[in-house]
């Protein structure tokens, strides 16, 4: 929902202003997949009996894929990302992307992007799909990827 309300924001705010957003977003993608190769992580996986059955199924599917790639060092088709990945939180990342990119907007959107960062920041130890130490390294790569991009669509 916050990628499509903010995508329409800055669309309608100007070109320069949406590029940098999804140039942001890109950069999370691409960083946070690659950052997945080198610190996967199974923990939370592995420890944390979550009282949602749907989750649990969900990360008994994902450990599996985990555990197969390292076995076997195949990686199945369609996989950028190996199945089980929390380091960093990408849910932080975007959440902290659309956040920067709304402080151009009025107080209302501000207001609603705040509020959808904090329940990402909740809900994503809450649910067990994150260590602690993988929310600041999301928040920091979304950090980066924001400002890296704004300077380079800066206006002249």
């Amino acid at each position: 929902m916050n990628f499509f309300i903010i995508n329409l924001v800055m669309a309608y705010k100007g070109f320069g202003s949406l590029r940098s957003l999804n140039f942001s977003v890109a950069l999370v993608l691409l960083l946070g997949g690659v950052l997945y190769w080198v610190f996967p992580a199974s923990g939370p996986f592995v420890f944390f009996n979550n009282p949602y059955v749907e989750v649990n199924q969900l990360q008994s599917v994902m450990f599996g894929y985990y555990k197969e790639i390292n076995s076997t060092g195949i990686i199945p088709d369609g996989f950028f990302v190996s199945g089980l990945a929390a380091m960093p939180s990408l849910h932080l990342a975007h959440a902290t992307v659309f956040l920067i990119h709304s402080m151009s907007l009025n107080v209302y959107f501000k207001i609603l992007f705040l509020l959808s960062w904090v329940v990402f920041f909740i809900d994503s130890m809450a649910l067990g799909w994150h260590y602690f130490i993988d929310i600041p390294v999301g928040v920091l790569l979304g950090l980066l990827a924001s400002r890296f991009s704004q300077y380079q669509f800066r206006q002249v």
